[in-house]
């Protein structure tokens, strides 16, 4: 069983056929905290080298999660654990049906809870994640969308989640067109049966959908998330029968200058820039870029920008002092302009997190860093791949572009020609960075 962490930087990471399913029950603010607070919780696939491959340690299956109740209120922001009222919204979620439609126009039906145990002397309550939706939730390599949790967890409207996930997915072209009705269907709108026995909506008048539901859930979206989403009205005649967004991320330029690694004051511990990056920022992989406290997509310059990646990807968990060393070492081995960093760095950490001999990560780190520079020093030719005998994997265009800082690249910035002729001599090219 898995104890439920809470951490609002968390990642809520649903394939798109679940993105894009019909909520056929509308769920309540409260009710889509709970279930996205759990979803955050599922861990991805964890990665493994195999003969020089990098393979997924595909998960079987999500195990029931041990939620300590007066813990879970509070994070929600609910100030009396009543748990009363948390069973209440369990009880309400495991009735919840969504559909989600196949390739030949049929539809599946599914619960997103399938099981809950109250175990009162402990304050506890154990919840089951559906298994027949494990297929959209675990071992996801590609058709995902990701969200922050604690984007989520801002809105109040019951539809902004729903919503806000759908123009993230969509994000990426910037535009997208949906029928009314279908779109009702999608974020959850209830139906109701008219006087002639009809399944309507109950939000039937455009303006009553538009004003509590679109409008509500648009100005939370654009408040408390990275999107900034606008919207044109397509008619028929004179009735409107489906919605334009336009879609773009906030301050998708906005670049942080290269910052000086913290030196240490007499008397205090040493620091190193990574440790305020990793409290400040998440990785957004479907952009590859970075977001801030406020959401927005945020590059580096430079340096900081490689750096940056390097310490996010692989080193949260060691000790301060270690990696004030290993940050010192990426440092020194930057100023060889011509030496490949990012991925020969990057093919280091990822073979010492999946060798299971290695002793001490930090130890195994630091050792091959200091040679790596200590043949820079020398004017050797420096393989990673050689040392460990495995195989690199090559970083894209977008990415090397960014390695240099402003000012060095006005002044070396490399021709077309000459980068290409360096990415040739890396390897494949590949799709982009896995962070």
């Amino acid at each position: 069983m898995n104890e439920m962490k809470f951490n609002k930087n968390f990642i809520v990471t649903l394939h798109n056929d679940l993105i894009q399913a019909r909520f056929t029950d509308t769920l309540s603010s409260v009710e889509q905290k709970i279930l996205y607070t759990v979803l955050s919780n599922v861990e991805p696939p964890k990665e493994k080298i195999i003969n020089g491959e990098r393979v997924l340690e595909k998960v079987e299956e999500i195990s029931n999660f041990k939620v300590p109740i007066k813990e879970f209120t509070e994070f929600l922001g609910i100030k009396d654990p009543n748990y009363s009222y948390f069973k209440a919204n369990i009880k309400q979620l495991m009735k919840k049906v969504i559909e989600i439609e196949q390739p030949d126009g049929s539809w599946k039906l599914f619960q997103w809870v399938t099981y809950a145990d109250y175990i009162k002397s402990e304050g506890t309550i154990e919840i089951e994640i559906a298994p027949r939706l494990y297929p959209y939730l675990i071992n996801l390599e590609n058709n995902f969308t990701k969200t922050r949790l604690e984007v989520i967890l801002s809105f109040n409207s019951l539809y902004s989640s729903r919503l806000y996930q759908l123009l993230k997915k969509w994000s990426k072209l910037t535009k997208w067109t949906v029928e009314l009705d279908e779109l009702k269907h999608l974020i959850g709108v209830p139906t109701t049966i008219d006087k002639n026995g009809a399944k309507v909506f109950k939000l039937t008048r455009y303006n009553h959908f538009k004003t509590r539901a679109l409008e509500k859930a648009l100005n939370e979206i654009n408040k408390y998330s990275e999107l900034e989403v606008t919207f044109d009205e397509n008619k028929k005649g004179r009735k409107i029968t489906a919605i334009t967004f336009y879609i773009k991320n906030k301050n998708s330029n906005k670049i942080i200058k290269e910052v000086e690694t913290p030196k240490k004051e007499k008397g205090q511990e040493k620091k190193y820039y990574g440790e305020d990056f990793i409290k400040n920022y998440t990785w957004d992989s479907g952009n590859k870029t970075f977001i801030d406290k406020n959401n927005q997509s945020v590059k580096f310059d430079g340096r900081e920008r490689a750096k940056a990646i390097l310490i996010y990807n692989n080193m949260e968990n060691m000790n301060t002092t270690s990696l004030y060393k290993i940050e010192q070492l990426l440092v020194d081995i930057m100023e060889f302009k011509n030496y490949d960093l990012v991925s020969e760095v990057n093919a280091l950490f990822t073979y010492t997190k999946n060798e299971s001999s290695i002793k001490s990560n930090e130890a195994f780190i630091i050792s091959k860093l200091n040679i790596i520079l200590d043949d820079l020093k020398l004017g050797k030719s420096v393989s990673v791949g050689e040392m460990l005998n495995i195989k690199l994997e090559v970083i894209p265009d977008w990415f090397l572009e960014g390695l240099k800082s402003k000012e060095e690249s006005e002044s070396n910035e490399l021709d077309e020609e000459e980068q290409r002729r360096i990415i040739k001599e890396i390897g494949k090219k590949i799709e982009g960075v896995k962070i």
